[in-house]
């Protein structure tokens, strides 16, 4: 049986309040990963995560 094709997907990052893509992880040795949002402000540790295809591009504002 052949296997089917699979279209590829990027996981990104949003933030939970301004639902942003500018988000920067920081990795902490005993809290684990925190997030920040370069555009609002948002500190935490849940982000929400938005799969898309492979073939689109992110476009900034």
């Amino acid at each position: 049986m052949p296997r089917r094709h699979r279209p590829k997907v990027r996981a990104v990052l949003l933030c939970p309040h301004c639902r942003s893509h500018e988000i920067d992880r920081d990795v902490t040795l005993f809290t684990g990963s925190t997030y920040t949002c370069r555009r609002c402000g948002y500190k935490g540790t849940f982000v929400l995560e938005e799969e898309l295809p492979d073939a689109l591009e992110m476009s900034g504002p």
